[in-house]
């Protein structure tokens, strides 16, 4: 029997809700063709049809362009009726970046009374030692995110992970900017679900829009034969960009084979950064790992969504 549209759709979102219970996935998002739950976009950089094929968007305050200022990111995201907002920051100043948050926590008390999106204050290099010179500040956020991430090896962004984890506990939700998908991040977060809450992807549409294609292990690659252009390129963009983001989704339950999975991982990354990667997740020492001991009996999720009793509802 053919499966329906909405019958497909539910099943994109059970993996997407399985995926969450880990870690959720943003698209950093300028493609308005594809409805998907969780979506990021920057300042100046959005229209009311993006900011509508989501259930829930970020406002990002665009650390590239000087030019924005916490004004702009408070004014768009109530316009765009934003969940979350990123203040204005300062890439490598942590300092800075935290007396603009402040500025943005007066500016919402001065002139915008109760109307205040989830604020998401952001930690630069060096993350550690900023949060523990300031832990009851941010002790005040239900919210942190790490930024300046895009240039640490994924060793080393699992690393500072677990670090700033290991200071706040596990009931801050912290969030991962410009980490990308690697393959150490997605065994990290398999390894340590409490490691991190949520993290964004551009991978998804910037791959597409440059006419690159990916294999599971999501090294891109030019295809030996371009995809054609021409009118409604756009929407066979967004088809493709949100099945990498369903694929991203579901690397990191417990539907995905985990034999298959380990596999893949030693493949790609080999032991060593494997060990490394597990251990700074873990917070040992790459010696002290068992390997035997790894989890290799995933929840059968797959057999609750055939069986109708993994739903959508309360997503």
């Amino acid at each position: 029997m053919a499966m329906s549209y909405e019958q497909q759709f539910r099943r994109d979102m059970e993996i997407i809700k399985a995926a969450k219970r880990q870690c959720v996935i943003y698209s950093a998002s300028y493609n308005a063709r594809y409805w998907y739950p969780f979506k990021l976009r920057s300042v100046g950089n959005g229209w009311n049809e993006l900011d509508r094929s989501n259930m829930e968007l970020m406002i990002d305050s665009n650390i590239k362009d000087e030019s924005v200022t916490n004004r702009d990111v408070l004014e768009e995201a109530i316009d765009a009726r934003a969940n979350k907002i990123i203040p204005k920051d300062y890439l490598g100043e942590p300092e800075k970046t935290r007396q603009s948050l402040i500025e943005l926590e007066t500016l919402i008390n001065d002139e915008y009374g109760s109307i205040k999106p989830t604020i998401i204050p952001v930690l630069q290099d060096d993350h550690v030692s900023h949060l523990e010179s300031h832990e009851d500040f941010y002790n005040g956020y239900s919210h942190i995110a790490l930024g300046g991430m895009r240039d640490f090896e994924p060793e080393e962004q699992v690393k500072r992970l677990k670090q700033v984890r290991d200071i706040v506990g596990d009931h801050i939700h912290i969030h991962g900017f410009g980490m990308g998908c690697s393959l150490g991040i997605i065994k990290a977060i398999r390894q340590n679900p409490n490691l991190l809450d949520s993290l964004d992807m551009a991978t998804a549409e910037r791959m597409v829009k440059n006419g690159n294609a990916t294999d599971w292990s999501f090294n891109q690659q030019q295809p030996e034969i371009p995809m054609p252009y021409g009118e409604e390129k756009t929407t066979v963009n967004a088809g493709f960009s949100k099945s990498i983001l369903i694929m991203l989704n579901y690397m990191i339950t417990d539907m995905a084979d985990e034999t298959r999975l380990e596999e893949l991982f030693y493949d790609e990354l080999g032991l060593g950064k494997l060990e490394e990667i597990v251990a700074n997740a873990e917070g040992e020492s790459p010696a002290t790992i068992d390997w035997n001991t790894m989890d290799n009996s995933p929840q059968s999720l797959a057999e609750k969504a055939e069986s109708g009793q993994l739903v959508i509802d309360n997503f």
